[in-house]
């Protein structure tokens, strides 16, 4: 039986016959891959959230005849993943990553635009509010790739939250039933 409880989002923790630690990349840098975390299990299973390709949508709102770009460089997200994979690997343990779970674009966009001009916002999208998918897609691929090049196996949990209830209201992070889904979906793979 795995037992999942959220703690600070996006970190998860999974306890139970086979112990995993979801964790936020590189911001929480070694504190995330303890000694601890790592010896209990010779697995740790790294989400990377959407937040990743996200914009500052107040600055977005202000100005949408600027350029704006994701929080988070390309450049930086490949570092963060990088350097995890380096650090759950000098602890003798296999890194794992989860898939970009999908963005609820309407969800998402009405959450952004609650203290914003969101006729602006959609001005700056062009009006194709899928753009906000293309985003994340590409730092998906990102993922992807170098998962492959590095050998990191992937559990793909973005094909499995494919109904809103599995999202929060901000249509970016999980509910209950969509962290139970990618809990369940890690413990498939440890079996």
């Amino acid at each position: 039986m795995l037992n999942c409880c959220r703690m600070t989002n996006p970190v998860v923790v999974c306890e139970g016959t086979t112990k995993c630690q979801v964790f936020h990349g590189q911001e929480k840098r070694r504190s995330d891959c303890t000694p601890f975390a790592i010896h209990v299990s010779d697995t740790v299973v790294m989400e990377y959230a959407g937040t990743y390709c996200d914009f500052d949508w107040a600055a977005v709102s202000a100005h949408p005849e600027r350029q704006h770009h994701p929080r988070t460089s390309v450049l930086k997200f490949v570092s963060a993943l990088e350097g995890a994979v380096d650090r759950v690997r000098e602890q003798e343990a296999q890194p794992v990553f989860l898939s970009l779970p999908r963005i609820r674009v309407d969800l998402f966009l009405r959450f952004v635009s609650q203290d914003c001009d969101r006729e602006n916002i959609m001005r700056w999208l062009g009006r194709d509010r899928g753009v906000v998918n293309e985003w994340r897609d590409r730092y998906n691929d990102i993922l992807l790739v170098l998962a492959r090049d590095k050998q990191v196996p992937v559990i793909d949990v973005a094909s499995m939250l494919d109904e809103e209830r599995f999202y929060a209201p901000d249509g970016l992070h999980l509910s209950a039933e969509g962290e139970a889904v990618v809990c369940d979906a890690i413990a498939r793979y440890r079996l």
